[in-house]
């Protein structure tokens, strides 16, 4: 995942209205895992600046 969560909450249609079946919950961990890994890894750059340290003026 891009934000570099740790867990994944998964959600089903079903549960808006009753407990999901199994096939359901399967469905939907298969469904977020293949977002997961569409996403990709975290950056580990943010900035964008080609380093992972960013440094600061020290304040006048």
């Amino acid at each position: 995942m891009r934000s570099g969560a740790g867990r994944l909450i998964v959600k089903t249609a079903a549960e808006a209205h009753r407990i999901p079946t199994v096939e359901e919950n399967v469905r939907a961990l298969e469904t977020a895992a293949a977002a997961a890994a569409l996403a990709g890894s975290p950056d580990p750059d943010p900035t964008g600046t080609g380093t992972e340290r960013c440094t600061r003026r020290p304040a006048p």
